[in-house]
């Protein structure tokens, strides 16, 4: 079994997929892996007067001078994208679940977003934690 809490939004996506591909690797048939993430502006933990998707509406050249300092790192990656990662590592979904925040879509429907963010559905962008449970076959 592998499993993670709160991590891999602090890790960069080409990490991420190693990591994945590695703990396929690693795992017996029928190990799983299961993560929780948090999807939200970890800003917003701390500053209840922005959203939490706030850090969505910014370009990925702009929110590289949030993380100057390496133990700031948020990926920024959508629900949709780790579901894609563990299935090009091999695994196979037994168990998705995502809870999508009322107030963020509020939000977002008067928030402009940044290019890379435009091709997910406002539900997916509004996601701010899942459970993503997979298995090795």
């Amino acid at each position: 079994m592998v499993t993670s809490r709160a991590c891999l939004e602090h890790i960069p996506p080409d990490v991420i997929q190693d990591i994945f591909h590695e703990s396929y690797r690693l795992l017996k048939p029928g190990g799983v892996a299961c993560h929780l993430v948090d999807h939200s502006d970890h800003w917003e933990h701390n500053d209840k007067s922005i959203s939490r998707v706030n850090f969505l509406k910014y370009s990925d050249s702009f929110f590289r001078w949030t993380y100057l300092n390496s133990l700031n790192y948020q990926n920024r990656l959508r629900h949709p994208e780790y579901i894609e990662m563990l299935h090009k590592a091999g695994f196979r979904l037994v168990r998705e679940e995502h809870k999508v925040d009322e107030a963020s879509l509020r939000y977002l429907a008067q928030m402009r977003l940044a290019d890379r963010f435009r091709k997910f559905s406002n539900e997916d962008l509004a996601t701010i934690d899942s459970l993503l449970l997979a298995i090795k076959d």
